[in-house]
């Protein structure tokens, strides 16, 4: 009697998590899906694992934005075999500047779109290229989360660098806010991989979250790796 009821009720919470709407962490803390983007829907066969470049998303990931590639490959990895990366961004400079000629100075003016771009990216969509986990995570109201990534680069144009964010939903997946995570906008380089982390806050009316990890504005030929994401 005694294991029938331990089954009913261990039956119980796990229906009720499912249908709580968020994604149970994992036994570090981490509320991210695949962090390390190693597992994928479609592997190659076992012998060739980390040596072919990864045709689909990895499990659990989707992107936003503009951009010429989004990788899920072998050839850069912080842990394991597989990072997410972004090739040749091109969502458009934050602002546009002009020096006609060494003497004058130089002058810079913000982009009219930022105005709208920012609007959308706070509710459904990010112009500016990033990951994303595909299915929105259980949030706290009023919880300080920390964002933490590894980020790994080539051919960042100077000033831009790696962003993240965080758009808040509430219980029926409808925007409530958005919050501006860490960046990391010095030097990126292929000499080694580089952490960085910071806190965000959910506000009193969030349920749940997308977590984005990606490229400032810009218009650029480089290339941004991320590995070993983390949202706790």
């Amino acid at each position: 009697m005694f294991r029938a009821r331990s089954i009913v009720a261990a039956t119980s919470l796990l229906i009720a998590a499912l249908f709580a709407g968020g994604t149970p962490a994992t036994a570090s803390g981490n509320l991210l899906p695949n962090p390390s983007f190693e597992d994928s829907v479609l592997e190659p066969i076992p012998e060739l694992r980390g040596q072919q470049p990864q045709p689909v998303l990895p499990t659990g990931w989707a992107f936003e934005g503009a951009a010429g590639l989004y990788d899920h490959h072998p050839h850069k990895a912080k842990s394991g075999t597989r990072s997410a990366a972004i090739s040749i961004p091109a969502s458009a400079k934050r602002q546009e500047c002009h020096q006609p000629v060494p003497e004058v100075p130089r002058t810079c003016v913000e982009n009219p779109a930022n105005v709208v771009k920012d609007e959308v990216e706070k509710q459904v969509f990010s112009t500016s290229p990033a990951w994303r986990n595909a299915q929105p995570i259980g949030v706290n109201p009023g919880q300080v989360y920390t964002i933490s990534a590894w980020i790994i680069g080539d051919n960042i144009t100077t000033g831009e660098g790696a962003v993240t964010g965080v758009r808040w939903l509430d219980a029926n997946g409808v925007s409530v806010g958005f919050s501006r995570g860490p960046e990391y906008r010095g030097a990126i380089t292929l000499t080694g991989w580089i952490p960085f982390s910071g806190p965000v806050q959910a506000p009193g009316n969030a349920r749940q979250a997308v977590v984005l990890f990606g490229h400032s504005h810009d218009l650029w030929t480089g290339h941004l790796a991320f590995d070993d994401v983390s949202f706790r």
